[in-house]
């Protein structure tokens, strides 16, 4: 039955709230053609081959946190240790390395902004039933729409400096989710000139 959704999308489309598209949006909001094509690109991606070779790295950000709880036991001798910010900080780690390779650091930056986007959008989400509420300029939707933009920006950046290397033909780091993702593209590019945009790419 989900096959049969997903598939048949001119029968069964979509409905996503406009403000949660400052969340989420790429794929999953995507329908017809549109969804085909990214999907078809991103699929190379999500390899179960390609998944293994990150084992390590998903390891590495584990006992990175093993250690840290390892060293707030052993000053203590025994402690009592609320985990729940640990496991964000780890998910937010193990994404940003697996997705940014190299450039986790500002994989980082967009985690931090990405978890204020989700407080916000669920304080937004209070008032969504009020027509026209996502239109008014106040603090709350500023912000979302700023830190969607920022977001945006961080990963363009990081996008640029991949071509940019590309360009002058240094060694790429294809290894990482993003480097998988633009190597796919790249390809469809060269074979069929219908590519993934930019903007594609970072919602991506």
């Amino acid at each position: 039955m989900i096959r049969e959704i997903l598939l048949k999308y001119d029968i069964f489309e979509k409905q996503v709230s406009p403000i949660s598209k400052l969340l989420v949006s790429g794929m999953v909001v995507y329908e017809g053609k549109q969804w085909f094509k990214v999907r078809k690109i991103a699929t190379p991606t999500f390899h179960q081959d390609k998944l293994k070779n990150m084992l390590p790295t998903i390891q590495k950000s584990c006992n990175d946190m093993l250690s840290k709880w390892k060293t707030s036991i052993s000053k203590e001798g025994s402690s009592e240790l609320d985990v729940w910010p640990h496991i964000q900080t780890l998910t937010a780690d193990v994404i940003s390395r697996t997705a940014f390779g190299s450039s986790f650091e500002e994989g980082r930056k967009i985690f931090e902004v990405l978890r204020e986007q989700m407080n916000l959008l669920i304080q937004a989400l209070m008032f969504a039933y009020i027509p026209g509420w996502r239109f008014v300029p106040n603090r709350l939707n500023r912000k979302l729409k700023s830190n969607h933009h920022e977001m945006g920006e961080l990963v363009k950046g990081i996008i640029n400096q991949r071509e940019e290397a590309l360009k002058v033909k240094k060694a790429s780091n294809n290894e990482d989710l993003l480097g998988i993702l633009m190597e796919s593209n790249h390809k469809e590019i060269q074979e069929k000139e219908t590519g993934m945009s930019v903007d594609e790419v970072i919602e991506e």
